[in-house]
């Protein structure tokens, strides 16, 4: 998804280094573009004392590393490291807290970008992102003090200043949101903050789709697996509308079980705003772009959210009557609500509220936007 930004800038003369958590793509996606990329550090292993139900942001980073003084400030050196051989003038950050406290004495400019997820509001206490089982709220602002503690432990070893709030470490020269406002995780609790709404589209790339026979309205469906996804298949199966899967992570023996004349697997991608201007109703896990793509095309959705991010997604989703989420992914619950879905008329009516709102959006005007956007920051640097 930043390719486009990526390519944009050196055009405009200017060198561009990805610096990655997970190269496995990276030789396929960046190489062939003439993109250096290195290594991100990572953590390796999981905290022994891992925090299993995850309530604010704070917790999510004890479970990736904050909640170990010497293994964040391993992490840390090892991010100064790279920018000490990089000397950047400009620092993008999407999802990377501790790429942003090993800068946090760096003088460059510097710009998160992301959907918002990764940018918490700046309150103290932490919003809680989790309403079930009810939280212990004394237990959570100890666990915010102390990963501030932390913190500020690592920035002394790397001589720099305390903070006085977790949130500091994302005091950066501008918060660019690639999301709607709608489809912020944090919209609730974001406020006055200023950050910036860019939204969010998908390239076009991809195959057609090609639906099979079948009667009723078109699904589509972009998931991946879990636990009683099989029941929900077969429900799906004995419909015998017109569906389309993308599950590139099921096994071959289910996609043989429940594939039919009605129902088809993709193989590979489709071209998602082909998908989404043709079919009736999506069903995902909750992913941000592949759900706002279904927005913007106005068409309704059953949301089987598998992570926290997800769920945030979903919620939204539903708020705006756009959508329905089965949080348990039972099958009973799964099924009522798809059926509720194809019932009733006002889901649709509200996602195509949504698109109306966002008709003149323009992904790849937006992304020459941000293109010309960032170049002007760099030449005022």
């Amino acid at each position: 998804p930043h390719l486009p930004l990526a390519n944009g800038l050196r055009d405009k003369g200017h060198e561009v280094a990805f610096v990655l958590r997970d190269l496995r793509f990276a030789e396929t996606s960046l190489s062939q573009h003439d993109f250096p990329y290195y290594q991100a550090p990572v953590v390796l292993r999981a905290a022994a004392d891992r925090i299993p139900n995850i309530y604010t942001f704070a917790q999510i980073l004890h479970n990736v590393g904050y909640g170990n003084v010497d293994l964040l400030t391993g992490l840390a050196k090892g991010w100064r490291q790279i920018f000490n051989s990089c000397r950047p003038d400009l620092i993008f950050y999407n999802h990377c807290p501790t790429a942003l406290l090993a800068s946090h004495e760096i003088k460059c400019k510097k710009v998160i970008m992301g959907p918002g997820f990764q940018l918490p509001p700046d309150i103290t206490p932490l919003p809680v992102i989790r309403e079930h089982p009810e939280p212990d709220r004394a237990a959570l602002d100890e666990d915010e003090a102390r990963i501030l503690a932390n913190i500020n432990l690592v920035l002394n070893r790397l001589g720099g200043n305390s903070i006085d709030r977790l949130t500091q470490i994302f005091d950066v020269d501008e918060k660019i949101l690639l999301t709607f406002k709608e489809l912020d995780h944090y919209r609730a609790t974001r406020q006055q903050e200023d950050v910036s709404y860019w939204g969010i589209g998908h390239s076009g790339l991809g195959s057609e789709p090609v639906w099979p026979q079948g009667q009723g309205k078109r699904i589509y469906a972009y998931l991946k697996p879990f636990k009683h996804l099989p029941a929900f298949l077969h429900h799906l199966q004995q419909m015998k509308a017109p569906i389309i899967i993308y599950a590139p992570e099921l096994s071959d023996a289910i996609k043989q079980a429940f594939g039919s004349q009605s129902l088809c697997f993709a193989e590979s991608p489709l071209d998602l705003d082909r998908v989404a201007s043709s079919c009736d109703i999506a069903i995902t896990n909750g992913t941000h772009a592949t759900t706002a793509t279904f927005l913007q095309a106005g068409k309704p959705l059953l949301l089987l959210p598998i992570f926290l991010e997800q769920v945030m997604v979903a919620q939204n989703v539903e708020q705006l009557g756009a959508g329905l989420v089965s949080l348990s992914l039972e099958p009973q619950e799964m099924i009522s609500k798809f059926q509720e879905l194809l019932e009733k008329p006002c889901f649709r009516l509200a996602a195509e509220t949504f698109a109306k709102k966002y008709a003149d959006f323009d992904v790849t005007v937006m992304e020459q936007q941000l293109i010309d956007h960032v170049d002007s920051l760099l030449e005022s640097s």
